[in-house]
C-alpha cells in the first residue's frame, strides 16, 4: 500500500508550480516579485521545502492563470474558459503583472490619458 506523505504533496505541488511558471516564461525571481515575497521563500515552495500558506495558493494560481486544484492535486475540476484576449493582449497583461507598483502606476496613468483622449470619439461612434 502506497502512503502519500505531507512531504510528497508539497513536492508534487512544487513541481507543478515550477512547470507552470516556466511555461509562462517567468524566472523564480520575476514571479516572486509578482507575489511580493523573497525569491528564496518562493524557491522553497517549488522544491517542497516550505509549506505554502493556504491564503497564498489562490494568489499564485490566479497569477499563473491556473486553478488552485490543478496546483494542489494535478487536475482541473472545470473545463478551461475560452480566453477573451488576443495573443498581443495576453503578452501585455503578462508584462504588466511583472511590474512593481511604480511601473504599474506609470502604465495606468498612460492608459488613462490615452483613453481620455479617444473617449469623445468612442462616445460619438456609440461603441462604449
Amino acid at each position: 500500500m502506497n502512503i502519500i506523505t505531507d512531504t510528497d504533496i508539497y513536492i508534487q505541488f512544487g513541481k507543478r508550480l515550477a512547470n507552470v511558471r516556466q511555461d509562462k516564461g517567468l524566472s523564480q525571481n520575476e514571479f516572486a516579485k509578482v507575489l511580493g515575497i523573497p525569491q528564496s521563500t518562493y524557491a522553497g515552495y517549488e522544491v517542497g521545502k516550505r509549506k505554502i500558506p493556504l491564503e497564498l495558493i489562490e494568489r499564485v494560481a490566479n497569477a499563473l492563470e491556473v486553478s488552485s486544484t490543478f496546483l494542489i492535486a494535478g487536475k482541473d475540476v472545470s473545463p478551461p474558459i475560452a480566453d477573451p484576449y488576443t495573443p498581443q493582449e495576453q503578452t501585455i497583461i503578462k508584462k504588466y503583472r511583472t511590474l512593481d507598483e511604480r511601473g504599474k502606476k506609470a502604465v495606468d496613468d498612460t492608459l488613462e490619458r490615452e483613453y481620455e483622449f479617444v473617449k469623445p470619439k468612442i462616445l460619438i461612434k456609440g461603441t462604449v
